[in-house]
Parts: C-alpha cells; structure tokens; sequence
C-alpha cells in the first residue's frame, strides 16, 4: 500500500478512517524505513516498542501589558511562561519510571515586540514523546497541572493544546521475528540487528500497528552516525 502524507499530516489515520483494512483485509501488516546511520546490507528492528509517539503542544499565557519601566503594572506573561518552561523538565526527571524513556523539548518561546513594553500574552510551544500511550498521557496530565498552578500562582490564566500526531511504534513478537528472518535470509543474520536500541523519532505507520499486528524495520543506508532531526520526525 502508499500512505501519503507521513510526515505529521495524518496519512495513516485518515487511511484507516476511509475503511483501509476493511476495503483490504489483512492479517498482518509490515513496513520498511531507511535509516541513515546504519550501514548499507544491514536491518534493525526489535520486538516491542521501537519509535517514540509523538506530541506538539502550545501552551499560551494570557497576563496584563504594561510599560517595562513600571512592571507593578502588569501580569507578566514572560515571567510566568519563564517559570513554565524550566518546570516542565520534572515530568520526565520524577513522574517517569527511571527505566522508561520520554523527551519535553520547548523549541519555541514567544512574547512582545518591543524593548520597554511588558507584553500580554506570551506563547511557548514543542515537542513531546514516549514509548507508550500511557506515558503521553503521563505528559500531558503533568503539563496541564504544572501549567496551570505556576499560572495561578502569578495571577494569570493560561490554555494548554496538547495533540498527540504520532502514536508510539510497536512490533508484534510473532510478526517482528517474521521479517527478521526475511531480512536474514536476504543479507544473512550477521546482519540483521534485533534488538536496536529505542529511536525518539516517530512513524506514523504506527495507527496502522494499532489496528493489525505486524513490525516495522530499518534500512541501512549508509550514512555514518546516527539520524539527525532533520531525518526523523
């Protein structure tokens, strides 16, 4: 089958949602991904989880505007969503199993225009991501709460959009070791990696793996270290 749109507009879901696997039946389903920093002739895969799911989230500060040189006039946003971001790292530093994997990255922060404004509003947004959909809940549970309380704390109030875009990737034991032995018979077992380490990047093959059991595999291509953001999604 060709999904379009992979790259975080949903081409899975909205597969599975035109009657994908009713129109085709299947009793299992397999994909195949090039991954740059294995070398070429070789495979990866694992049984469990394998790609992280994957959130974006905006969390937006409403506060009150003054002058910079008189701040007991404001609520000040920027303060408050300073706060925010350096308290969201305790999510996964304490509410996470040590043994488990997640990632909070805040990649963006905006707020004013000017130089001696305190502005109204301030904006931050990211990424988030887990190895289950439990953990993702984890997260956002935790930002809402977290969030919220700073807000209240400096009198202003606060809207949290978090959307998960990528569930987590997880390989069927039986289907996973079925395509294993594919790929060993093509490259031969030297080759073929079945136990690769856990990948923060997402796939949205996964809502298809969440329907149907089957397993998800790397390609070697040759590239030379690991996968950079630019390769992964």
């Amino acid at each position: 089958m060709f999904q379009p749109a992979e790259e975080g507009l949903g081409g899975a879901l909205a597969m599975i949602d035109d009657g994908l696997f009713d129109q085709f039946p299947c009793d299992s389903i397999y994909g195949m991904h090039n991954w740059p920093s294995m070398p070429t002739g070789q495979f990866g895969i694992t049984t469990g989880p394998l790609l992280a799911g994957g959130a974006l989230f905006d969390i937006t500060v409403h506060g009150q505007g003054a002058h910079g040189a008189f701040p007991h006039d404001s609520r000040d946003p920027v303060l408050t969503a300073s706060e925010i971001v350096v308290s969201l790292q305790q999510i996964v530093a304490r509410r996470f199993n040590p043994l488990e994997a997640g990632v909070v990255s805040v990649t963006m922060f905006k707020a004013g225009d000017a130089y001696n404004v305190i502005p109204k509003t301030a904006v931050i947004g990211g990424t988030a991501r887990a190895f289950s959909r439990e953990s993702l809940t984890i997260i956002e549970e935790e930002m809402q709460r977290i969030s919220k309380g700073i807000a209240e704390a400096h009198n202003v109030t606060v809207d949290v959009d978090f959307r998960v875009t990528f569930a987590p990737t997880v390989n069927a034991e039986r289907e996973a070791g079925m395509i294993a032995d594919a790929a060993s018979e093509l490259v031969g077992e030297i080759n073929v990696e079945r136990n690769h380490y856990l990948i923060s990047g997402s796939e949205d093959f996964s809502f298809m793996l969440e329907n149907r059991p089957g397993a998800f595999i790397l390609i070697g291509n040759g590239k030379i270290g690991r996968a950079s953001c630019r390769e992964s999604v």
